[in-house]
Order: C-alpha cells, then structure tokens, then sequence
C-alpha cells in the first residue's frame, strides 16, 4: 500500500517538477536533495552521508551549465558577464542580503520594524527594483532584531532536535516537512 501511494504520489508531482525546471525555481530541487539526505540518514548514515557529498558534488559540477542555461533563456541582463557567475538578478538578491545585515548591524537590538526593508532599505543600499531581502531569516534579524532572531533561530533548532529523535516513519516525515 505505501509503495503505490508513494507511486501515486511521484506521478502527481511530475507537473510540479515540470514547472520548477521550466521556471528555474530552485527551491523545490533543494528541497527534494534535503528529503533525500534525510531519508538515506535514517535508512543509514552511510548511505545519508554518500548522497549528501555524490549530491554536493553533483550541484557542483552542475551549476555552471545551470548558470548558463538560466541566463540564456531570459537573455539580457541576465547574461553573466566574462569571468562571473552571477546574473543579474543574482547580484541584487545579494545586495539585497548586504542591505538586511547593515540594518540588522544598525539597530542589533530591535531591528528597523517589521515590513520596513520596503521604506528604509534604499539608506542601507538597498536597490528600488528589490523590495524584499529575499532571506527570511536575514528579514527576521534585520526587521526584529537579535532577540526575536535568535529565538526564532531556538525555536527552530529545538523543533529539529525534537523531530530527529523520533526515528518512526512519521516522524521521518514530519522531519522532512520540517
């Protein structure tokens, strides 16, 4: 039964793959490499720790092409320049974490106020075309600062430690939607 279903399962989720390989959404192959690692971890830490490193090394050699690939279907300014890596759109995502920890260093305590990377961000270098840091965990600290980012940062590291030492099918699960 849990063969089919996760047969089922697989099928279903061939439209999502389509689409993120389509879209260059990186995320959802993040995710599935972490499921992976997961898995084979609690299968075996070998076999966790074979796929961890075979994966690392596989995005490694990947990412050039991948790079390439996604600056020649959207053309323009996402043509990496010679020598660089980063496409446009890559260098404002990391302006844009610059911009979220000079204003976490600004204000350490307090942070700038929830939402306000749209209203002050431009004072710490912030680019107009990009409203949002574009790293959650970056936003946390930068809008709420220190304390309200590291007990996000507790929060998280405890309900991971909790979930880990659940070794059941469930609890594999419910670590990997984690």
């Amino acid at each position: 039964v849990c063969v089919t279903l996760l047969g089922l399962l697989l099928l279903l989720s061939v439209p999502l793959l389509v689409a993120a390989y389509l879209t260059y959404t990186r995320t959802l192959y993040v995710a599935l490499f972490a499921t992976a690692v997961i898995v084979a971890w609690r299968v075996r830490r070998r076999l966790g720790m074979l796929v961890l490193v075979v994966g690392l090394i596989g995005i490694a050699l990947a990412a050039p092409a991948y790079i390439q690939t996604r600056a020649d279907t959207v053309g323009g300014a996402a043509v990496p320049r010679p020598g660089e890596q980063l496409i446009a759109s890559d260098a404002q995502r990391i302006n844009a974490w610059l911009t979220s920890i000079r204003m976490a260093v600004d204000a350490p305590l307090t942070g700038q106020g929830f939402r306000s990377y749209r209203q002050v961000g431009a004072q710490f270098g912030a680019e107009t075309a990009v409203n949002a840091p574009h790293n959650e965990w970056l936003r946390l600290f930068a809008e709420s600062g220190l304390i309200v980012g590291l007990a996000g940062l507790g929060f998280a590291v405890t309900t991971f430690v909790v979930l880990e030492r659940r070794r059941d099918w469930l609890g594999t699960a419910i670590l990997v939607s984690f």
